[in-house]
């Protein structure tokens, strides 16, 4: 996707959007809140800072697999048979529950989306996944989950980030506090910004570089604004989500402003400011640190990726991760060697590198 097309995807919602001054407010008295609580790695500690009533809830794949057939038992419709075996991986039971659940009900839009996520998730074919999620909003034009979902589907499937960015401004305007939609439309942000910064330069002319660099503050801003409200409004997930996220996605959300800020760091050290350069990698290292205390073990994600095929970010490669950002800083590669070591414990081929070539 070149620069222009990018630029339109993402000025289709949040460039053209005006906020009035309470907005910018709250938005600013949330951002500085995060700001204050940074520099604080230990969950309970820095959920405690936010002001966060309550634990983050935790979701241990191994645990939590009751037998898909006792609570099958136990639903009361045919969709909730279909969302249970979808959340099992019962593919083709799931199916087949939603096909006559949606026979006896053409005007459920829940059963539209969960058919739409089956065929999205399950059997991979976007354009069937996106015809059910079309017809869910057409029963439903305010049902935020589905333009969500669509959102997802259409980037994913069809790679049209103009339209897919629609679907997000529409969902955080029906749901804005939502924690999965604003997760959901953080991480399409995050992708458009590494579109930014993959950008050539020598593309564009200085006054054109200067517009660029403003709608890049602008865009990594309304990202992070979205990844603090999936934080702070985390909470218990339905089954679909837990069939999407099985470990939940906070531990994705931390090592995501990581990587965020990680762009953002290297983003002013090519504009020779330093310490704006440092300071990021070290809001990097925080929050890869916050991911890997809330991480699963590596068994549980290699485990998942057996029972079910889906490749989830892993606690080695998190480690390795942190450690690069400490080794871009100086003084600090000693504690990119201890973060190598761990991850090549696991058998991370970068981190045995790296290991080796600093002489750790």
């Amino acid at each position: 996707m070149g620069f222009n097309k990018v630029l339109k995807a993402v000025s289709a919602g949040f460039f053209l959007i005006g906020f009035n001054v309470s907005q910018v407010s709250v938005a600013q008295n949330q951002k500085t809140l995060f700001e204050a609580c940074d520099s604080i790695v230990k969950l309970d500690k820095y959920q405690e800072c936010l002001g966060i009533e309550g634990e983050f809830p935790t979701y241990d794949f191994n645990t939590k697999s009751k037998s898909i057939y006792e609570l099958v038992d136990k639903a009361n419709s045919g969709y909730e048979r279909a969302m249970i075996y979808f959340y099992g991986g019962k593919t083709s039971s799931a199916i087949k529950e939603i096909d006559t659940f949606l026979e006896e009900n053409p005007n459920s839009a829940k059963g539209y989306l969960l058919r739409g996520l089956i065929n999205d998730w399950d059997l991979d074919s976007a354009r069937k996944a996106l015809a059910d999620m079309d017809k869910a909003i057409e029963l439903d034009k305010s049902y935020a989950e589905a333009y969500a979902y669509r959102g997802v589907a259409t980037y994913e499937g069809l790679s049209d980030a103009y339209s897919a960015n629609e679907d997000f401004e529409k969902a955080i305007e029906l749901a804005p506090e939502d924690p999965l939609i604003n997760y959901e439309r953080a991480y399409f942000l995050t992708e458009q910004v590494y579109k930014l910064v993959d950008n050539p330069k020598t593309q564009i002319g200085e006054e054109d570089k200067i517009i660029g660099d403003m709608k890049f503050i602008e865009l990594v801003n309304q990202t992070e604004n979205n990844y603090r409200k999936a934080i702070t409004n985390y909470g218990n997930m339905d089954l679909i989500g837990q069939r999407i996220y099985p470990f939940g996605y906070l531990y994705t959300v931390f090592a995501d402003i990581g990587y965020l800020n990680r762009e953002l760091a290297f983003f002013y050290k090519d504009r020779g400011q330093r310490k704006l350069f440092k300071s990021k990698l070290y809001k990097a290292i925080n929050s890869f640190s916050r991911a890997i205390e809330n991480s699963p073990s590596k068994t549980q994600t290699e485990q998942i990726y057996m029972d079910r095929e889906f490749e989830l970010l892993a606690i080695d490669e998190l480690y390795l991760d942190r450690g690069n950002a400490y080794s871009w800083i100086d003084k600090e590669w000693r504690k990119a060697c201890k973060d190598w070591k761990k991850a090549k414990s696991y058998g991370n081929k970068e981190a045995q590198t790296n290991y080796r070539k600093w002489r750790c």
